[in-house]
């Protein structure tokens, strides 16, 4: 890498959106063929995990807002992968459903995406790979509340 300027190279900020970057050109390589997006696949995995949830509940789950989880799970509907119905005790909130394609998208490319993972952290040997994640997990748990859209689930420990 030619050139780095060294001051941007040490700003923890600046290399944890880099390689945000990274991981999402990795993903997109991975998934092109099915023109779905990293958030996209978030939400259907929440939806999956949790079917009934709203806008609200899915958009903090992953770390979204609620304008733009309702947008990404309006296309994933477009798309049939899931679907939208009227809550029965508050008819003003839509609750998200995973539809059957959208079980098998899950389930079929499950393997892409630890392959996008396994190329993500390649360059680290397989302990530092826990020690990334593990500090990763507690960086992200940590300041989670200074976050514009905090995370509302629980993370694994």
């Amino acid at each position: 890498m030619a050139d780095k300027n060294l001051t941007l190279w040490r700003r923890p900020g600046f290399l944890a959106r880099r390689l945000h970057q990274i991981n999402v050109a990795l993903f997109l390589e991975e998934f092109q063929d099915l023109r779905i997006t990293p958030v996209q696949w978030g939400v259907m995995t929440v939806v999956a995990g949790a079917p009934g949830l709203g806008h609200t509940e899915i958009a903090a789950q992953v770390g979204i807002d609620r304008v733009n989880a309702a947008d990404v799970l309006e296309r994933l509907e477009e798309r049939g992968l899931i679907e939208q119905k009227r809550n029965a005790a508050d008819r003003r909130q839509k609750c998200a459903y995973i539809t059957g394609a959208g079980a098998q998208l899950l389930k079929e490319n499950e393997h892409r995406v630890r392959r996008t993972h396994a190329r993500l952290l390649k360059p680290l040997d397989k302990d530092e790979q826990k020690i990334f994640l593990a500090l990763l997990l507690r960086l992200v748990e940590e300041n989670n509340d200074l976050s514009r859209a905090p995370l509302k689930a629980d993370t694994p420990a």
